[in-house]
């Protein structure tokens, strides 16, 4: 049983009661929550209905970070990949260079790519490339790049993994084999930590 004292009762159902310190927080609750979603509805609206500056500069920003998922999904591929031919090497003197052409690549395509036609970012109908002058294929072009790799990294990986590798490819042992289950356990962890 709950107590009473400092409750004053304003509705009362068959199936509930609303105190007023209830009901306070939910009139608050109901006003913050759709005056937040109407000021997000007005600046959707407008950027996405707005053909000039800031509809170029959403689909540049765009343009980049749809890129970087891309180069970061290299960028794994690739990290997989030496851990399969090089089991035991220093990690954190990679992520250097993993951070700077995760986030740097992507910079420096999508900023040719502005630099080229920068007309082609904001179409009338949307935020984003055009498809009638080929400014999407600035991001098609890398991104089926990106992704034909990444099914050659994992093949390579594969018959590495399994000892089917080119001749030039060392022999994993067993605890090499156990010692790539726990880095990919860990770089797994990792990427679920970035998500």
């Amino acid at each position: 049983m709950w107590s009473t004292s400092g409750c004053e009762v304003i509705t009362t159902t068959d199936e509930n009661t609303i105190d007023e310190i209830h009901d306070l927080a939910l009139n608050i609750i109901t006003y913050v929550g759709c005056s937040v979603s109407l000021l997000t509805q007005i600046i959707a609206v407008t950027v996405f209905t707005c053909v000039g500056l800031l509809c170029s500069i959403v689909a540049f920003v765009l343009h980049y970070f749809y890129t970087s998922v891309f180069v970061w999904m290299l960028v794994e591929g690739l990290h997989l990949y030496s851990k399969v031919v090089q089991v035991f090497g220093t990690e954190k003197s990679r992520l250097i260079y993993y951070c700077g052409f995760g986030w740097g690549v992507p910079l420096i395509l999508v900023t040719i790519s502005a630099t080229a036609d920068w007309r082609g970012y904001g179409t009338q109908r949307s935020c984003w490339l055009s498809t009638k002058d080929g400014t999407i294929w600035a991001f098609v072009g890398p991104a089926v790049a990106i992704i034909v790799r990444g099914q050659v990294v994992g093949a390579l990986s594969s018959l590495k993994w399994f000892g089917q590798g080119p001749s030039w490819s060392p022999v994993v042992t067993v605890s090499q084999s156990a010692s790539f289950k726990n880095a990919l356990v860990q770089d797994c962890r990792l990427v679920t930590y970035q998500a």
